[in-house]
């Protein structure tokens, strides 16, 4: 359903040899722009659909919500890591270099010996060499269950927040390219505009000096004349604009240049009911497992952790340095099971499980909420859409029946029928009525790619 805005019907000689210059210096303008962007290579984006793929490997949002994902990715596999057995080899080295004196009662050796006398006895050698090998396993602790779960809730946020960062990436770049798209439709009329304008006010001009119209008629004529080509070159900037901030959403530089194409799409192959899921939903979903997680997680911390655990140690003790022939090897090892209640933290765990339950509570309701909201939302996205699609049609009809009035009213002038003032009227009519055509067509085309979004399963 492409609009087309062709030329006006042929003009006469006058007017043709009264634009030429015109022309050629607009010819002049598009082809230095064709050879700037030649000279720094182009990137040709026929659709809109075509932006969105580029913007997915090259937008810095999606690229950090991306890096986001991964991130999350790494955090879950931590968390299931963390249910593990932990293991843990440690050594040590020590030198006695005075060991102190223990003193013995005298009477432990001899019965016979007077009491309160005692000798002073060295116990132990210099050098002591120590290793430990200790495991703890953890077989029942619903912490670590709970947190493996969190990690996962926080994953799948993660990956639908990225789904809605390409929704708003998406409907940002949209609304620069049917900018851009509106621009060039309304820069293409404007240079008709200009052309119609110019013509008027060269005949106001013949008609003035032949003293057949004031003063006042050929000021209108000027004005019209300048007020179309101040809306040409608002048209050109605005198509600029657009342009820039396209690149900007891409990536890209101010060097980088691109061609886009430009056609209405077709009705998209949608109805009521039929959308793909609205990540701000699932969001508010997941939220919703992370808050209930989040609360079981709370209760859990009353719960007791039941452990294996390990240990082996040995010991080397000798009187030389590194010399292990004299020295003496002292083993030890032993296992078991180790039971951990919790029976008081404060009161803590009493103020996280309100919190938690106050935190489900409201992801709750703002999950109903937003399931209620986003229905409402399809049905109003519908109705706005067909109802500014029949507008831009019934626009673009009325346009082209001012367009024809406009061209008999300059057919008339020229032929003496009417006058200028009418003539201008007629103009300024055609002129009032574009404003309408291409509001209409904005309504349209912004209703228009927030249907292709909703549709779009990303």
């Amino acid at each position: 359903m492409a609009t087309n805005l062709g030329p006006r019907q042929a003009k006469s000689g006058m007017e043709r040899g009264f634009n030429s210059n015109f022309l050629r210096l607009l010819a002049g303008i598009i082809l230095m722009v064709l050879t700037y962007a030649a000279a720094h290579g182009q990137r040709h984006f026929p659709t809109v659909e075509s932006l969105w793929a580029y913007a997915d490997a090259h937008n810095v949002s999606l690229i950090l919500a991306e890096t986001n994902i991964k991130t999350a990715s790494v955090n879950t596999v931590q968390s299931q890591r963390n249910r593990l057995p932990t293991v843990s080899l440690n050594g040590g080295f020590t030198d006695n270099v005075l060991i102190q004196p223990t003193l013995i009662p005298n009477s432990l050796f001899n019965p016979a010996a007077p009491e309160g006398t005692f000798t002073e006895a060295t116990f132990g050698r210099q050098y002591i060499y120590n290793a430990s090998l200790n495991l703890q396993w953890n077989l029942v602790n619903a912490g670590d269950w709970f947190s493996v779960k969190a990690a996962r809730n926080h994953e799948e946020i993660a990956r639908l927040s990225l789904k809605e960062s390409k929704n708003e990436v998406y409907e940002q770049i949209a609304k620069a390219y049917y900018t851009h798209f509106l621009a060039d439709q309304i820069l293409a009329l404007g240079i008709e505009n200009k052309a119609t304008t110019d013509s008027i006010l060269f005949i106001a001009n013949q008609k003035w000096q032949e003293g057949q119209v004031s003063e006042i008629a050929v000021n209108s004529a000027r004005i019209s004349a300048v007020r179309s080509e101040k809306s040409l070159q608002t048209a050109m900037l605005n198509s600029k604009r657009a342009l820039n901030t396209i690149k900007q959403l891409l990536g890209l530089g101010y060097a980088d240049s691109l061609v886009l194409s430009h056609e209405i799409p077709a009705d998209p192959p949608v109805a009521s009911g039929d959308f793909a899921a609205d990540p701000e939903r699932d969001i508010a979903f997941a939220r919703l497992n992370l808050a209930r997680t989040n609360f079981q997680a709370a209760k859990a911390s009353y719960w007791p952790v039941l452990s294996l655990v390990y240990q082996g140690n040995t010991q080397v003790a000798g009187d030389q340095l590194f010399d292990f022939k004299n020295a003496n090897t002292l083993p030890q090892q032993y296992y078991g099971l180790r039971l951990s209640i919790p029976l008081l933290a404060g009161g803590s765990r009493n103020a996280q499980v309100a919190r938690s339950k106050l935190d489900l509570a409201s992801k709750t309701t703002l999950y109903e909420s937003v399931t209620k909201q986003n229905e409402l939302e399809d049905q109003n996205l519908m109705l706005d859409y067909q109802t500014s699609r029949d507008q831009y049609n019934k626009s673009k009809e009325i346009l082209e029946l001012y367009r024809s009035n406009d061209y008999h009213a300059g057919q008339k002038l020229r032929e003496g029928v009417i006058s200028l003032d009418e003539r201008l009227r007629s103009y300024n009519d055609y002129v009032a009525n574009q404003n309408e055509f291409f509001q209409s067509m904005s309504d349209f085309l912004i209703q228009q790619y927030r249907m292709q979004i909703r549709s779009k399963i990303l």
